[in-house]
Parts: structure tokens; sequence; C-alpha cells
């Protein structure tokens, strides 16, 4: 009873811990992904699916393929807008000016990001400021959408000109009450336009759904034309959250291909290794001391012989083998005159009494010196070696 009563008590902490842990409210998620699919504070769920209400003439879809691959693959007559949103986006040259002939083509591009590289800024001849401001206002600078300020967060982004600059002014930041820097500026090239936004946490949710800041987005976006085709793409968050290598390896198909090639080697070979490691050893006995048993066998044939004498010597070499061995005692002859020390060593080292030590001595002198050795001889001569080799189990 007491332990299906440890069991209850235990079930019922696991589903006191399981319920406090569903029914805690959820914490949010302040993770800046920038993704359209993401209802965060910093997702972009809410200003993606409103284009269809700023666009009633256009069609949107999002975008997961790389930017030179999109546009070669475009077959649309009609006006296009590629929009880029994100923290940080990378182009290179050859995106930036691919993306600059497709706006001379009559369409236009739209990239917000508050972090901008290197390449954008120094082919539109720009360079991106930032700091603390104490009033970090945004106007828009078109007089009907002139009449409204807005805040987004505590630092600013903003772009400083530089000489080549060949682009206009549509927005501003006041950073103090006297100095202000560009925000949003537009570059013409044919028909099109380019557009570069430094505020781009305005297009997330968080911002959005503000009663105060919630326009701005829709401001910004309505200098793209109300009938354009939107592309608003999501390759780029992508590629940023990826490793370099593999997003090269896995961009070309001879590349991914030879990826792949290699990952299936990998595997087989990893089968083949472990199918090799685990296959069983067989165990092996170590090599069985046989020399006890050829000494048994000897001495069984000089019994029936009735040899006493030669099986009494094999079996004193045996015993001073065993000696030198077991206990470090060399004693050739125990029958020398030193053989009263090396009995007092052996039986100190082996417990068996002095007497008997010294009497298994005696009988082992006699059968060197040539003495005939009895049968009853021989038994009290064995008795006496089988005393040092309990002694010693």
């Amino acid at each position: 009873m007491k332990r299906i009563a440890y069991i209850v008590l235990l079930l019922a902490a696991v589903g006191f811990c399981v319920w406090m842990e569903t029914s805690r409210p959820r914490e949010v998620d302040w993770s800046e992904t920038f993704r359209t699919q993401d209802r965060i504070p910093y997702g972009t769920h809410i200003a993606f699916n409103s284009l269809s209400a700023l666009f009633p003439e256009g069609d949107v879809s999002r975008v997961g393929r790389p930017v030179l691959e999109q546009l070669e693959q475009r077959r649309s007559g009609r006006k296009t807008a590629y929009c880029f949103v994100g923290r940080s986006l990378q182009f290179d040259d050859v995106e930036l000016r691919r993306l600059v002939a497709f706006a001379a083509e009559g369409n236009y591009v739209f990239i917000a990001a508050s972090r901008l590289p290197d390449t954008v800024c120094s082919y539109f001849k720009v360079e991106q400021v930032s700091g603390y401001g104490t009033k970090r206002e945004h106007r828009l600078l078109r007089p009907e959408l002139s009449g409204k300020t807005y805040r987004f967060g505590t630092w600013y982004e903003g772009f400083e000109v530089q000489e080549g600059f060949a682009g206009e002014a549509l927005g501003v930041v006041h950073t103090s009450d006297t100095l202000s820097v560009p925000d949003f500026v537009r570059f013409r090239y044919g028909d099109g336009a380019l557009f570069l936004n430094t505020n781009s946490f305005a297009f997330t949710n968080y911002y959005v759904l503000d009663s105060l800041q919630g326009d701005y987005y829709a401001k910004v976006l309505s200098y793209l034309p109300e009938d354009a085709t939107i592309w608003w793409d999501e390759y780029k968050l992508e590629e940023r959250e990826s490793a370099p290598v593999f997003r090269v390896i896995l961009r070309y198909p001879t590349l991914r291909y030879a990826w792949y090639l290699l990952l299936l080697t990998a595997l087989l070979y990893l089968l083949f290794r472990i199918r090799r490691e685990q296959r069983t050893i067989p165990r092996m006995a170590p090599p069985a001391n046989k020399s006890v048993e050829f000494v048994a066998a000897v001495s069984s044939l000089w019994y029936k012989e009735r040899d006493h004498t030669g099986i009494a010597r094999k079996r004193i070499d045996c015993f001073l083998d065993d000696m030198a061995r077991l206990y470090r005692i060399q004693a050739d002859s125990p029958d020398a005159p030193s053989g009263g020390q090396l009995a007092g060593e052996l039986s100190e080292c082996s417990g068996v009494a002095l007497k008997k030590t010294e009497r298994l001595f005696r009988l082992i002198g006699e059968v060197r010196r040539g003495n005939e050795v009895s049968h009853y001889r021989l038994k009290e001569l064995i008795k006496l070696m089988e005393l040092f080799k309990s002694a010693n189990e």
C-alpha cells in the first residue's frame, strides 16, 4: 500500500508541474525575425497582409529565391515593386547593378534596413550614421505627409550624403533641435526608382499596431504605384541566418549534388564502419599451465614403475621452483650449511612451522645424496610439500 501511495503522490506532483507549465502566460518572443509568417512583435505579418489593401489593383506575393534568379524569371509586363525589409540586409555589387537595371526598366526597388552593408552605401554615395538623439523624430517631407512626426526606438539611423550623391531625400530624422539627417531617399532610374529607408522596424507588428506610429509604413509605401505587382522578399532574411559556405554550396546545382554525394559517401562509410566495429570478438582463454599435469603424468608413470626416487627428485625440482616463484627464495641446495637460514626464511614467509620446514630440507638432502627412497618416505616428502602449497592458497 505504501508503494501505491508513493506512486500516486509522484503522479500528482508531475501533473501539477505540467499544469503549472501549461497554464502560465507565454513569454513574449522579442526576436527580430521580420518574417511575414511571424506574429511576434518584430515580425512583419500585419504589414505583409495589409499590402493587398494598400495595392488593390496589384498582386502581392512572397519571394523565396535569390535576387538574380528572381529577376531572370520575371515574365510579367506590369510594373513591379521589389521590396526588401529586414534588420540587416546584404547585397553584393552584381545584385545592386541588376536591381538598378530592373528599376531602369520602369520598376521599383524598395529597401528598408536599419543597417546596410558598405557595398550599398558606397554604390549610392551615402554613409550610414547612427546614434542617440534627444528628439529622434522621423518626418516625411512630402507636403501632404509632413504634418506628423514619428518615434522608433531610442536610437536613430540615417544617411550622410557624400560627394556624387544623385538621389533626393523623402524623409528625415531630427536628432536635435538644429540637426537632421535623411533617413528615406529615392534614386530615379529611367521610369522607375530605387528607395532606401533606415526605419525597418516601422514595418514590424509592434509599430504597425501602435496608434501613433502605425501609419508610417503605409505612407512610405504610398510612393509605389497602386497597380504595381508587389514582390516581398524573404530570401535575404534566410540568407542572413545561413552560413555563407552552405549558402554558396546549395545555391549552385553542381556544388549541391557534390555535397549530397559527399554526405551519402560519409553515411555509407559510417554504416560499414559501425558494422565492422560491432562484430562479436571471440573470447580467447589464456594459455593453460600444463606443467603440473605433465609432472602428474610422469609421476603416475614412475609410480607404476615403483621408481620412488625419480618421483621424489621431480617433486623436489617443482617445489624449489615454486619456492623461488612464490617466496623469492633461491635454494638450489637446501641441504647446504646455509640450509638452516633458508628454512627460517621459508618458515617465516609461508607460515609453516620451522620444525616441519627443517624436516623437509633434511628429506630433500637425503634424496639428493642418493639415498634410497621408500614408499613411506616419499609420502612424507609430498605431505610436507603440500603444506606450503595450502599455505599459499
